[in-house]
Order: structure tokens, then sequence, then C-alpha cells
């Protein structure tokens, strides 16, 4: 999460780790308290970053300003 906080406009490190949180929870090595912080984790990540992309992809091609879309926000929306 350092990587995020140092680069907040580079999505694709909170991308990375949502998925190492991920990652953990489904890993048979992690011990069950791990599976459920990390699996937490992980579902409160995705939730807010994909209220951070809009609903509506036509929109943002009207407003040039606004930076376009990347890969890791497509997969924010599945």
């Amino acid at each position: 999460m350092s990587l995020q906080n140092n680069f907040p406009k580079s999505r694709k490190y909170y991308f990375w780790a949502i998925f190492l949180c991920y990652l953990i929870t489904v890993d048979p090595a992690s011990s069950e308290a791990d599976r459920k912080l990390f699996g937490t984790l992980a579902y409160r990540m995705i939730s807010k970053a994909a209220e951070s992309v809009p609903s509506d992809p036509v929109g943002i091609f009207l407003f040039p300003l606004r930076k376009p879309f990347l890969q890791q926000d497509f997969l924010f929306l599945i």
C-alpha cells in the first residue's frame, strides 16, 4: 500500500495490492485468521476501487480532462 500512497495517479499498484490480498486468501498455507483478514481487506479494496470508476463508459470520452480508462479499471468493473 505504500507504493499506492507514493504514486496515487498509478492505479496499477492498487490493483496488485488487491490481487496479493486475494492470493493470501486462497493460499492453503495461510491461517484461517489471515484468510479472513485479507479476504475482507481485498473485498473492501475492490469495492472502493469499483466506486471510483464511472459506470457510464461513454461519459469518459465526453470529458477529455478525465484520464482514460486503464486495463485495471475495466477489471474493477467485472
